[in-house]
C-alpha cells in the first residue's frame, strides 16, 4: 500500500546503468525515489523505528539525510523535488486533523484523530522546503491515493 509507515515487504532503491544490462542495490528499506533536477540527490521514503519519514540521499558522499522527521506522518509517499531543486511535494496521511471531514473530536474538540473513509486514510499534499524548513500543507484534497507532480513551468509554490 503507498505510503505504508510499516511497509510488510522489504523495498530498496537500485541504481541501473544506462543501458540497462547491470544494476546494483543502492539503499535498502527506502521506497519512491524522487530525483533532484540536477540529478545530485534525491529523496525517498525510508520507514525506521518511529515511523516513516523522508530522507534525501546525496549521490556525492552518499549520505542521507531526514528532511520529514519520521512518525510525524501516519503515511508518506511521492517525494518530489520542484523544478528548481528549492521545494519538495509530497503526499501525506496526517496523524491529527482539523474537526471536519474525515475527522472525530477528542477532549471537547482540543484534539482530534483521522478517521478512515471507505477506501482507507485520506492522503493530503505536503511542502517543504528542500533543506527541511517551512513544512505546510496544501488546500485540502482527502484523496484515497494521491500521486504528487510539478508542472514543468512551476518552480516554487
Amino acid at each position: 500500500m503507498p505510503g505504508q509507515a510499516q511497509p510488510q515487504y522489504r523495498s530498496r532503491i537500485e541504481q541501473v546503468d544506462p543501458d540497462g544490462q547491470a544494476s546494483q542495490p543502492l539503499l535498502d528499506d527506502a521506497r519512491y525515489p524522487g530525483p533532484a533536477p540536477d540529478g545530485s540527490r534525491f529523496a525517498f521514503v525510508r520507514s525506521i523505528d518511529r515511523g516513516a519519514g523522508i530522507f534525501v540521499h546525496s549521490l556525492a558522499d552518499g549520505s542521507d539525510a531526514e528532511l520529514v522527521p519520521a512518525g510525524q506522518f501516519l503515511a508518506l509517499a511521492y517525494p518530489r523535488f520542484s523544478p528548481d531543486g528549492q521545494q519538495l511535494a509530497f503526499a501525506a496521511v496526517s496523524r491529527l486533523a482539523p474537526i471536519g471531514r474525515g475527522a472525530s473530536p477528542l477532549l471537547g474538540g482540543w484534539l482530534t484523530i483521522r478517521v478512515a473513509e471507505a477506501h482507507g486514510f485520506p492522503w493530503e499534499i505536503w511542502l517543504v522546503d528542500a533543506d527541511g524548513a517551512n513544512l505546510r500543507q496544501l488546500p485540502d484534497v482527502l484523496d484515497d491515493d494521491p500521486s504528487v507532480t510539478w508542472s514543468p513551468m512551476a518552480a516554487s509554490c
